[in-house]
This record gives C-alpha cells, structure tokens and sequence, in this order.
C-alpha cells in the first residue's frame, strides 16, 4: 500500500469512513471489518494511520481505492443505513423475483410428541386431500410461468413429519419439476424432518424428487433423546442408522437442539455417535435454539445468551475434532433481509391450501394470509410485515447488517429479541477465527 494511482478529475464529492467499520487487534495485527460489505483488511502502519487522519477527500492513494473499493469509504451524501432499508424492502415487496421458495406441509401428522413443538396444540392428522394436491400444484405452476423474471425455485418440505406423505411429496415434486424443466427454471428442494423414516427407500424417492438436503433433529443421546421426543430406544438407533445411508445419497444437516440447561458434554455425544458409525462426507451439525414462546422476552433474552456460548463450543469442538467441513459455517455473513420467508412473493403453504407468512403457523386459522385457490388476501395479518420500523438499538449498531434486526415474525409479534450484546461478541470472535484459519 501507498502508491499513488493518478484519476480524471470528475465531479467533485465528499468522502466518509463508513459506519459499518469495525477495527480489532488480532494477533498483534490491525484489521478493519466491513460488516455491509463484508471485506476485512490487514492495515500496515500507515494504513492505520490513514483512517486516523481521513480528511473526507479523495487523495489519489492506494489507500482510498481499496478502502473505497470495499465499502470502508463511502460518499458523504449517502445514509447507508437508509440504503440498506430500501434494498430491504424492494425484496420484501418485489412479487416477481428471479428466486422463489416454497415451504409446504403436505400433513400435520408425526410419529413423535416433541414436548418443545411450537405446533403443540395444532398437531393432528390433516393432509392433503387429492383435491388440495391438484390445486396446489396448479397455484405453484401459474406463479411459475406468471414470473418472467424466474431463474430460481426451490421447495422446502415441512410438516408435522413430511416422509409419511411421501407420496404426496412425488406427486407435487413431479408436476413441479416438469414446468420448471419447460420453462427453463433450476428447480431444488429439501426436506426438515425428524429422520425416523429417512430411509433408503424414501431417500431414494426423495432423490428422484430432487431434494438435495435433509436437516435431522436430535436432541441428545438416546435417553434424552426418547424423553423429549417420548420416543424409544429402537427409534434413536433407528435415525442414527437412517443418517448414515441417507448421507450416501443427499447432504444432511443434524440440527442439535439446545436450550439454557442443555448439557454441553451432550451435544458432544451425538456428534460421536453419528461420527462413529461410519460417516465421513455429506454431513453439517449446527445447534439449534429451542425456542419458548409462552415466557418474557428476558428470559428468551438470557437463553439466547447462552445459546450463543454453546454454539462457539460446538463449532471449536468439531474443528477440533472431525475438521471444518463438519459444521454449518459460522463466519458472519451479510443479510439483505432478515428472512427469506416474509418476501412477499414466497409463501408457507398448508395441508388444506391456506398460505401462511411463517411455517411456525401452520395449523394456526388467524395467521391464514390466503389460500391457492384465491392467492394472497392482502389482509392485515400479512401486511403487518411490511411497514416495520426498525429500533433505534438496530440504527445505531454496526452488526445490523448480519441480523437485520433479527427474525422478522418475533419484531410484529412482540415476542422475543435477541441478545444483542452476545450476538455482536459472537459474531467478532467468529470473524476473528475465520481469520486464525486462513492465516494457518
């Protein structure tokens, strides 16, 4: 750095370090994190320096074009936070995008009584009638070949548990993947269940119905394991196996479940037991936050906390032991929106056609937003999501843009917010490990 690079002179303009800078000491070295743009760069001396004394000018040094390059220079006239707002919401309000997603229940039905289950309550044996299939895939199709704009499509598959409708799942994954090879869209799926029926059989349909990725529940060794899920022993042994043939065939995502009083050294057993019997590709654990919706939002608050400390845990205990390719990456990511499913052109879609925003309600008639024979209602249930202001905490914080504000549904909804000050402590030392990383 330092050499002079020699521009026209155009239009002259005013320069600001950007918010969004986050400089940290690593190792005896400076570095300066863009948490909009995501570029962090390793400062020499006078690069630090630099920063110190900016005048706001464009001074035709190597220093400005890469600082400006990456986003860590930005023009005084620009409100970045209001950027990232209206990027946001054209996102959020864009009806015919070039991706589009899916999530479907075809039942509600499940062969465990997860005593966790946000559908408690709302868990019965609803599911697609022949009707209901016909009709949804006639509602997927005419949004398909509606949007000229479509490239992407995916489906997520849900439930209740989703492989004991496995047969529904064909019939709409068959009839999808045709439009979508007729119109020219790559079309992808996944599936979230609790493994118990990922059999070969069923992974081998679930292949032909291009699903690519299946994330796997399991909420501790086998005793914990059958508490929780009031479960026995033979189903345990039965989804580790499962795991094992399915990673043959499609990626698996175990998804540890954890709360406040969970028991570190058991999260460290199920990664050892799915490990030691014989996988070794095609397989991520990640923990998952097991969340209560009927406490205040301190006590979610706290249990966040501690989420956040078990997860560094899990992630250093893996890489330690089994490697990096072995865990969902942790390094902080830049988000456009909070989540994908609040986009107004994606929707939930249930056993009986009703659309929902948010797959937690499925079951639940007053968060019905339409149904796929009549499309979205364009009622207040829906559009609640769509004209939110954000905190001013979310404002002033430099680690907005790898939340934004975190989930969406738990802003409208009152229900819960996330540590912040966890969160921001989290998300450095992951940035500062994917550093130790690629040094090494």
């Amino acid at each position: 750095m330092g050499k002079e690079i020699i521009h026209d002179k155009g239009v002259s303009s005013s320069y600001k370090l950007s918010f969004y800078n986050i400089r940290f000491i690593l190792e005896g070295k400076e570095y300066l994190w863009n948490t909009l743009t995501g570029a962090c760069i390793c400062l020499d001396r006078k690069g630090s320096e630099y920063l110190k004394d900016f005048k706001g000018e464009e001074d035709n040094t190597q220093y400005f074009e890469i600082l400006q390059k990456n986003g860590c220079i930005t023009d005084s006239n620009i409100n970045e936070f209001e950027k990232i707002i209206y990027e946001e919401k054209y996102i959020l309000n864009n009806e015919f995008p070039n991706r589009l997603s899916f999530t479907i229940a075809p039942g509600l039905g499940c062969n465990y009584k997860c005593v966790y289950c946000f559908e408690d309550g709302n868990l019965n044996n609803k599911y697609m009638s022949e009707e209901v299939v016909e009709k949804t895939i006639s509602y997927i199709l005419s949004r398909i070949e509606q949007n000229n704009n479509l490239k992407y499509l995916s489906i997520t598959w849900f439930g209740g548990e989703p492989l004991l409708y496995m047969q529904i799942i064909e019939r709409i994954s068959s009839a999808v993947i045709e439009c979508c090879d007729k119109n020219g869209v790559l079309y992808k799926a996944g599936i979230i269940t609790n493994g118990r029926f990922l059999t070969r059989q069923n992974v081998e349909l679930l292949k032909k119905c291009q699903v690519k990725q299946a994330q796997v529940s399991i909420d501790g060794p086998s005793d914990i394991y059958c508490k929780l899920k009031k479960a026995k022993i033979n189903d345990y042994t039965s989804v580790i196996q499962n795991v094992k043939i399915a990673s043959e065939f499609i990626r698996i995502t175990v998804r540890i479940n954890i709360d406040e009083f969970t028991d570190v050294a058991n999260m460290y057993k199920v990664i050892e037991t799915i490990m030691n019997s014989g996988i070794n590709k095609n397989i991520s654990f990640y923990p998952g936050f097991v969340r209560n919706y009927s406490r205040d939002n301190d006590l979610e608050q706290h249990a966040h906390s501690v989420h956040v400390e078990h997860e560094k845990l899990l992630y250093k205990y893996l890489e330690e032991n089994y490697g990096v390719n072995f865990y969902n990456s942790p390094y902080p990511k830049r988000r456009k929106v909070s989540c994908l499913q609040v986009c107004r052109a994606n929707v939930c879609i249930g056993p009986e056609g009703e659309l929902y925003r948010c797959e937690h309600y499925f079951g639940d008639i007053s968060k019905v937003i339409g149904d796929v024979d009549n499309g979205f209602y364009n009622n207040s249930v829906d559009d609640r999501y769509y004209n939110v202001e954000k905190k001013r905490i979310c404002k002033e914080c430099k680690y907005f843009p790898l939340c934004m504000g975190g989930c969406l549904d738990d802003v409208v909804s009152g229900h819960f917010s996330i540590d912040c000050s966890s969160f921001k402590k989290g998300m450095l030392e992951m940035q500062q490990h994917k550093l130790k990383h690629i040094s090494n």
